[in-house]
């Protein structure tokens, strides 16, 4: 996918659960007598945070790609759904109310800033990032582009 933005998050509250589990495995594995249970269950954690442990976003000409660690989890919007997009900063959990739809998925690692796409078919996407105002202006020239043809 050619794309005119792409940025990568890292969790670092996800990084540094690794490590410390890392210790934990090398721990017993020194001390104990569970060693192989230590660096299976390693292994396994291991492989649940790695997943998490990024997230992409990608916007290119015709779609926005999303995708967590090694892309077991991704979206992808097509820019032709979209029907409004704004910046917006979650202070606290949304509350179902009238007002708000009710299926609103949440894709974020860290951090209150997302970008709100609302879809034509009612539902909306927050894209959480480190560069909302970025990321939102990269959907709009898309948009805009798109709209030109």
């Amino acid at each position: 996918m050619s794309s005119s933005y792409r940025h990568t998050q890292i969790s670092f509250l996800f990084a540094a659960i690794l490590v410390f589990f890392l210790f934990v495995a090398i721990l017993m594995v020194v001390s104990t007598q569970y060693a192989w249970e230590a660096v299976i269950l390693y292994v396994l954690l291991a492989a649940v945070f790695t997943n998490f442990l990024t997230l992409t976003i990608e916007v290119s000409a015709s779609k926005i790609g999303l995708r967590y660690g090694f892309g077991f989890i991704r979206r992808t919007i097509p820019l032709s759904e979209i029907e409004n997009l704004c910046v917006a900063e979650i202070t606290r959990p949304r509350k179902l109310a009238a007002d708000i739809a009710t299926s609103t998925t949440l894709y974020n690692l860290a951090g209150s800033q997302v970008v709100e796409i609302d879809l034509r078919n009612g539902s909306a996407v927050l894209l959480g990032t480190d560069e909302p105002v970025e990321l939102a202006r990269a959907i709009e020239n898309e948009l805009i582009a798109m709209r030109k043809k």
